[in-house]
């Protein structure tokens, strides 16, 4: 139940940053991946096939980060 809560947690997030177009705005998204299930096997690909090199995690985890949702009231 943990692992799904965190993996539910993680696409909130990525979905949050997509609504606010901070991963290029939702056209460009569409346009490279075509839809939002093409996302999903791309991720999950990811997750599957490619390394974790743990100690280069670490080192990023360690460093203190923010993201910044900023709205444009003009």
């Amino acid at each position: 139940m943990k692992n799904f809560y965190l993996l539910l947690q993680i696409a909130h997030i990525l979905n949050q940053l997509l609504e606010y177009g901070l991963l290029g705005g939702k056209e460009e998204i569409y346009q490279v991946f075509g839809s939002i299930r093409n996302i999903a096997d791309a991720l999950l690909g990811e997750l599957k096939y490619r390394l974790i090199n743990f100690d280069q995690l670490e080192e990023e985890l360690a460093i203190p980060s923010q993201i910044r949702f900023y709205w444009d009231t003009s």
